[in-house]
């Protein structure tokens, strides 16, 4: 059985001062589905790289959830948590799926931009290319250009990109969150399967 190390949000408890690192249990789920274990990294970087070298992963998932400093303009510790995730995976030629933000994170990483789009979060749309099918969204901010560093694996209609792998990484990213589909959908499934199997 894989072990795949997830990211995780950081919320405010509501008693104590309590800072917590969350991550939707759907996603333990979905992975155990396909015979995957997961353990969450905390949202600390220096822990965060010491877990790691520990534990050795069979893949990352950067997960979604909030704003990336790229977009929020504020520096948090999940975002120099997750650089320096990126930087292990690379050193160890560890595979990393990002959904969503962790996407952004990776398109960020290579040099490409994002934009904020009215009216795209909160809504279901198709998206052609490799990856074909309906798809969730829920995030505000888009990447509408390559370049040499990434190649596009899915559009939305109105040309966002969905979906990309990364020239001389072994990465991969959705801007939608297969965790959060009522029905797990089998697409999705067998995409996270092969990636982490190598076959993607």
């Amino acid at each position: 059985m894989k072990l795949i190390a997830i990211t995780s949000r950081e919320i405010n408890g509501l008693h104590n001062n309590e800072i917590m690192d969350a991550l939707d249990k759907r996603f333990a789920v979905l992975m155990s589905r396909l015979s995957m274990m997961t353990v969450i990294l905390p949202n600390e970087p220096a822990l965060c790289h010491a877990l790691l070298d520990r534990i050795s992963p069979d893949g990352i998932i950067l997960s979604g959830g909030g704003d990336i400093s790229a977009c929020s303009g504020m520096i948090t510790r999940r975002d120099q948590m997750e650089e320096r995730v990126l930087v292990w995976a690379s050193h160890h030629q560890c595979p990393v799926l990002g959904v969503c933000r962790g996407f952004q994170v990776m398109l960020v990483a290579a040099g490409l931009d994002l934009h904020k789009m009215n009216g795209h979060a909160g809504t279901r749309h198709d998206v052609s290319g490799i990856l074909t099918g309906l798809v969730n969204s829920y995030h505000d901010y888009v990447c509408l250009t390559e370049n040499t560093r990434i190649t596009v694996m899915a559009r939305g209609p109105d040309g966002v990109i969905e979906a990309a792998t990364f020239q001389g990484e072994k990465r991969m990213g959705i801007m939608w969150h297969p965790e959060r589909e009522s029905e797990f959908d089998e697409r999705d499934m067998q995409m996270i399967s092969d990636f982490f199997s190598g076959e993607q």
